[in-house]
C-alpha cells in the first residue's frame, strides 16, 4: 500500500547537539557557553545515552506537522502524552472527510459500502441542519485528519523506541520513521539505528 502519510518539520531547536553537551557538562562545573568539538560532542553524547542520563535531552525539541493519517493513528499518538499537539478541526472545516484504508480492507464491496454510507449520513445530516460537532459522531476512525506535534528529544527517543518497533502498528510506523529520518539529520548523533536499542522504555506495545 503507498502510505498517504507526510511528515514536515517545521521547527527545531538551533545545534542541538551542542547545547545538550553545553548543559549536560554544567552538572560538573562545565561552562555552559564553551562551544565544544563534534568529536568532543559525539563522545559525550553517547556517554550520556550510555549512563542513561536522559534528562539532558529534553533541552532541545521539535515541531513536526503530520498530514494523511487516520483517526485511529492520532489516538495512538496522544498516548505520548509529554508532546504537545494542535489536531484539524472536524468542527469548524468544512472539507469533505477522506479516510484512510487499509490494504486488508480494500477491494471489500461490503467495506466500500459502510464508508460510502457513513459519509452520505455525515453529509446529509449536516444539510438536515444537524451542527457538524454533532454529525461527525458517526464517522469512522479511519477518517483522516492532520496534526502538529511539538516535544522535547527525550519524549522523541521514547517515541521511537516503541513506534519504530515491528510490533507498533503500520500507520503510525510510517509516521515514525518519517520523523525519524528528520531528526537523524539535525542530531545524527542522538538519533541513529545503533543508539534506538539503547533509549529508555522497553515495553512492547500492543496497539
Amino acid at each position: 500500500m503507498k502510505s498517504k502519510v507526510k511528515v514536515a518539520l517545521m521547527d527545531y531547536t538551533p545545534d542541538p547537539e551542542q547545547k545538550i553537551v553545553a548543559i549536560a557538562k554544567l552538572s560538573h562545573g562545565g561552562d555552559p557557553f564553551k562551544i565544544y568539538s563534534k568529536k568532543e560532542i559525539e563522545i559525550f553524547i553517547n556517554k550520556l545515552i550510555d549512563w542513561k542520563h536522559f534528562s539532558v535531552f529534553e533541552h532541545a525539541s521539535a515541531t513536526f506537522y503530520i498530514k494523511g493519517i487516520s483517526l485511529n493513528c492520532s489516538h495512538q499518538f496522544v498516548r505520548h502524552r509529554l508532546f504537545s499537539y494542535l489536531q484539524k478541526s472536524r468542527r469548524y472545516c468544512a472539507d469533505d472527510p477522506n479516510f484512510i484504508i487499509p490494504d486488508s480492507l480494500k477491494n471489500n464491496k461490503d467495506v466500500e459500502d459502510l464508508f460510502k454510507k457513513s459519509l452520505n449520513l455525515y453529509n446529509n445530516l449536516i444539510a438536515n441542519g444537524i451542527e457538524p460537532e454533532d454529525a461527525r459522531f458517526i464517522l469512522p476512525t479511519a477518517t483522516e485528519t492532520e496534526l502538529i506535534v511539538t516535544g522535547n528529544f527525550r519524549e522523541f527517543m521514547h517515541f521511537l523506541k516503541l513506534r519504530l518497533d515491528k510490533h507498533a502498528q503500520w500507520e503510525i510506523r510510517e509516521v515514525a520513521n518519517q520523523i525519524f529520518g528528520y531528526l537523524k539529520r539535525v542530531a545524527p548523533i542522538i538519533f541513529n539505528e545503533g543508539n534506538i536499542t539503547k533509549y529508555e522504555w522497553n515495553w512492547k506495545i500492543k496497539e
